[in-house]
């Protein structure tokens, strides 16, 4: 017998907060049929007055981008650093042609 609720492959995005109602993580799911695969995670780290003080954005098992921000004693926002990594993708070797 055939299934006929088959289900249309679904993009997702998935939120995740703690009790302060701070972002914690932000998933983008492909969902096709029973299977969900991560595309993409970012998680949210805070200090104790709630301060935002780390942010990473991951994909594919990789680290691709990193925020850092500092803070004085007064949660002044004093500096944001940023950082990015290049992913490289091989490019096939082609033969004759």
């Amino acid at each position: 017998m055939e299934d006929t609720n088959l289900s249309l492959p679904t993009l997702l995005t998935c939120y995740t907060y703690n009790p302060a109602h701070q972002l914690l993580e932000e998933e983008r799911l492909f969902k096709a049929g029973r299977s969900e695969r991560i595309l993409l995670s970012k998680s949210y780290t805070y200090d104790e007055d709630g301060n935002l003080l780390k942010e990473e954005e991951w994909g594919n098992n990789r680290l691709l981008r990193k925020k850092t921000y500092l803070w004085d004693y007064e949660n002044h926002l004093l500096k944001v650093e940023r950082e990015e990594k290049t992913i490289f993708y091989p490019s096939p070797t082609h033969t004759g042609g």
